[in-house]
Order: structure tokens, then sequence, then C-alpha cells
């Protein structure tokens, strides 16, 4: 559900999110050969490759096949997007994954969290190097899946849906003035620290969900203050919140109250992702780095990572 309610952030929005086209099947378009790639392409793609391969084998978890089978097939398609020419709304078929042979749970464990951790630092290097564009979008939006794998490391045992294609592929978009992307961003912020102050109000003050929501609720104070900031720096004033906001899911009980806050937390994620590729440098790692946070904890509360996060 959308949960921008100001026109003209709508424009913001339709420039940075609507601009991404849904495909058919964003999977099986094959590019031309003819092409000259970055070497931090290459090494993105070749870090993706490993990570899909190293999922793989972390099949061998207990109760991890179906999310790590999804995920392995998530990272073989960015290695093949990244080999593309034309970059933008073309795809491979993803290569077939070829196996390591049997591990223990362990040792396949340890080789995944050191495969996410070298595309992290390779997809970090292509984010910086990008400088607001869409293809720093690209790079953000893989530093967010490599975070949500690194959570589902941290503990297996939280059941988080498999990832999908979804219906939007990284295409040749407009990015957004910074300002314009933080304003979203900020009236999404907004949304969820309205959905969190309702739900206090909800649960029992002893129970493990209040606490969880109190912090949540001080922590995106502090995240619509950065985003406040960054929008004052270009000259321009922050929206005002609104009285309220739609709840989807609404807060009857515990777990509608986590639905409702996943879902708004996944919109969050997808307008900071977005909000990273507007931007340079430390500030564009920064942007990433809280998307993939968001993204962690919304899939963890029943939300859906797909492939390309941050592009609507």
């Amino acid at each position: 559900m959308d949960l921008t309610r100001r026109g003209f952030l709508a424009a913001a929005l339709a420039i940075g999110l609507a601009g991404c086209v849904p495909t058919p099947d964003p999977r099986m378009s094959v590019p031309s050969d003819n092409c000259t790639l970055p070497d931090i392409w290459q090494q993105a793609s070749a870090s993706e490759q490993k990570l899909a391969e190293a999922y793989t084998a972390a099949t061998v978890i207990k109760d991890g096949a179906d999310w790590c089978q999804a995920a392995a097939t998530m990272h073989a398609a960015h290695a093949a997007t990244l080999l593309s020419c034309g970059l933008m709304g073309t795809y491979q078929p993803p290569a077939p994954i070829p196996s390591q042979g049997p591990v223990d749970e362990k040792t396949a464990l340890s080789q995944l969290q050191k495969a996410i951790e070298d595309a992290t630092t390779t997809a970090t290097a292509g984010l910086k190097q990008a400088k607001g564009s869409p293809e720093a979008l690209l790079f953000a939006s893989l530093l967010v899946c490599c975070a949500v794998g690194d959570a589902w490391c941290a503990d297996t045992t939280v059941q988080r849906t498999p990832p999908i294609p979804g219906t939007v592929v990284p295409s040749q978009i407009i990015m957004s003035p910074p300002a314009d992307a933080a304003a979203t961003a900020l009236d999404r912020c907004y949304a969820l620290s309205f959905a969190l102050t309702a739900a206090l109000g909800q649960t029992d003050s002893k129970s493990q969900l209040h606490k969880d929501v109190a912090a949540r609720l001080t922590q995106t104070g502090t995240l619509a203050s950065s985003l406040q900031s960054l929008i004052m720096a270009a000259g321009l004033t922050p929206v005002p919140r609104d009285l309220s906001y739609d709840l989807p899911y609404g807060l009857s009980d515990d777990n509608s109250i986590l639905a409702t806050w996943g879902s708004i937390e996944g919109s969050l994620s997808q307008a900071c992702t977005f909000l990273a590729g507007c931007l340079t440098g430390e500030a564009a790692t920064t942007w990433a780095t809280a998307a993939g946070d968001q993204m962690a904890r919304a899939t963890a509360m029943g939300q859906q990572l797909t492939w390309w996060p941050g592009w609507g």
C-alpha cells in the first residue's frame, strides 16, 4: 500500500520509483556480447556468482533449503545482469551454478558468510564509484540483498519467505535530486513512526514486542532527523508530518502489528535504497546500509525480498 500522502511527494516518487517499468519476465532478455565492462562490474559479477554457489552449498543447513535455493537464483541473476552490455533493462539467463560437493552445515554457513562479506565489499566499492546514477542504484540494491543474507546467516531459525524476482528490473531512469529522494523517505519514516507510536498503546508494556517497538521508535526519530538535515542542507524545508497514515494490516493483535510494521519498514527500505543511489561517497553507503537493516527487519516480519530493492 502506498504510504505517501502528499501530492508533491508523489512527483518525486513517480520519477524515482514508477520509472522502473514492469516486464512480463524480468529474467530472459539476452543482450549483445559486443561491449567492454568496467573492472568493478566484472569483480561484482564474480562476487555475486560465488555468492550464488555458496548459497547452493548452504542448502544443507537445517530448514534453510528453500531460502538458500531462492537466494542462489537471485544472486546468479545479479551476476548475469552485471555482465550484460546494456546494463539496464537487459537480462541473461543465469549461468548454471556449479556444485561444490557435499559440505557440513557449519562449513556451509562459514563459506556463505565469507561470500556475503566479499560481495558486500565489492558492491560498496561500486556504489562509491558510481556517484549518484542508475548504476549507483544497482550497487545499492546489491548491498541491500547482501544485508538480508547476512541477517539470515546471523539467525537461520528466523523464518523468512524466500526471495522472488519481483516485477521490476534495473532500467535507464532519471534519478531524483537527493533532497527529493530524501523527502519521499522522510514521509515513509513519518508513517513508520505513526504506526509504532500507535502500536505502543496496543502492546503489553512488559512484553518483548513492546520493548522492540519502543526501541525502533527511538531509532526512527533519529532517522527522521538525518533525513530532515539532508533536505535542509539543500536549502529546502522538510515536509511536516500528516495527522495520520494508513496502517496496512491494522494493529488489532501482535501478528497484525508485526505485519503492519514490516510492510512500512519494507517501504521505507525501498525509499532509502533509492536515496542511496542518488548520493555519492560515504553518504551513499550510509543510506544503503540503513536500507539493508530496514529490509532485514522487514523480511523477519514476513515481508518478501525481491531481486532489485529500490527500483520500485
